[in-house]
């Protein structure tokens, strides 16, 4: 009896032990981290100011991951306006040369509100968060707990268990989803925004073969399309004012509308872009002369130009531009309206002209 008592014993135990390696497989997994413990801090900062913070985050994130080297590099000053290929290609020699898991880097939106942006170089994945302002202290503190908290949600290093202090400190500013009209970093080119709004001010005048004013100035308002980085193409329509001046005892005065079609390519030159456009335009002016005698004159005219001309851009955040633009163009036509006796032209419209405007470019999500 006892003999077959310790048996059956035996038999369960060998049983139990068995089972162990299969209760322990199936436990989930935990999610694997980084073994590196370095993290780098990319400057980013396009102004003095925004750098006076960059260095002061670098000390509030050496703190608050503490016990990961925090290494600053300077991979460019137009670094922060690049696409995240581009960005990449620049990270990974110095990740690799200081072994580093991970890169970080803060950028100004605007609006009381800093990105902060986190690749996974092993993946070459990149994670963006929205954190607003505080106006008190200790901005640079919250934007390193919301660094330490981005990092350990993406498993990019292992920096431990979180401890209840760290996730509920309230110097930590909350986050907040990046505006609809503006996505907040350079997007994957499926769903890089499109389609923008231009406004710009707008002035030409004649540079060769006329004669009397030329000069005319306005406002025009336009739907951009840039099918990709650096491409555009702009439908605009502009009212003008002018030409208006003395003519010899009279006065001219004048207006005009133009429908604007132009198209270029612009070549990034660190955080500017430059390059070339070509614009076809029509336009309807309309002139008055007013004449010493008395006598008045009104002409009315429909007209077609092309222009070739230079566009720089400079970047107001990750969708918008400021836009300055120059051109010379020629009109396949010439008119004159004042003539004198002797055939002396006073009033006639120029064959070559100029151009200029000055303005900026949104673009806008389109829903994507």
């Amino acid at each position: 009896m006892i003999r077959r008592r310790l048996a059956r014993s035996a038999s369960c135990a060998v049983a139990l032990v068995a089972l162990l390696p299969l209760a322990a497989a199936a436990q989930p997994a935990p999610t694997p981290v980084a073994e590196s413990r370095t993290l780098l801090l990319v400057d980013a900062a396009p102004t003095p100011q925004a750098l006076e913070r960059e260095a002061r985050f670098f000390e509030e994130l050496a703190l608050a991951v503490d016990g990961v080297s925090v290494q600053r590099v300077d991979l460019g000053g137009d670094f922060g306006f690049l696409p995240l290929t581009e960005q990449l290609v620049r990270i990974l020699p110095a990740a690799a040369e200081r072994g580093a898991a991970a890169a970080v880097w803060i950028r100004e939106s605007g609006a009381g509100r800093v990105l902060l942006h986190l690749v996974v170089l092993s993946e070459a994945r990149e994670l963006v968060r929205a954190v607003e302002l505080d106006p008190g202290q200790g901005t640079e503190s919250g934007l390193a707990l919301a660094a330490r908290e981005l990092i350990r949600e993406a498993h990019a290093l292992n920096l431990g268990p979180a401890t209840p202090a760290a996730v509920a400190s309230p110097a930590a500013p909350p986050a907040a989803p990046v505006a609809a009209i503006c996505p907040a970093t350079e997007p994957p080119p499926s769903e890089r925004p499109e389609w923008g709004l231009a406004t710009l001010a707008v002035v030409n005048g004649g540079v060769a073969a006329y004669e009397g004013p030329s000069i005319q100035y306005g406002v025009a308002l336009g739907v951009e399309w840039q099918p990709v980085d650096g491409l555009f193409t702009r439908l605009s329509f502009s009212g003008k004012a002018g030409p208006r001046d003395e003519l010899g005892d009279g006065v001219v005065t004048g207006w005009g509308m133009e429908l604007g079609l132009a198209a270029g390519y612009g070549w990034r030159l660190g955080p500017i872009a430059l390059g070339p456009f070509l614009g076809l335009a029509g336009s309807r002016t309309a002139l008055d002369v007013a004449l010493g005698t008395g006598e008045r004159r009104s002409y009315s005219w429909w007209g077609f130009r092309a222009a070739l001309g230079l566009d720089l851009r400079v970047p107001l955040g990750r969708c918008a531009a400021l836009v300055a633009e120059g051109a010379i163009g020629g009109l396949p036509s010439r008119s004159t309206f004042v003539r004198t006796s002797d055939g002396s032209e006073f009033l006639s419209t120029p064959y070559v002209d100029w151009s200029a405007s000055l303005g900026a470019v949104v673009l806008l999500d389109g829903g994507k």
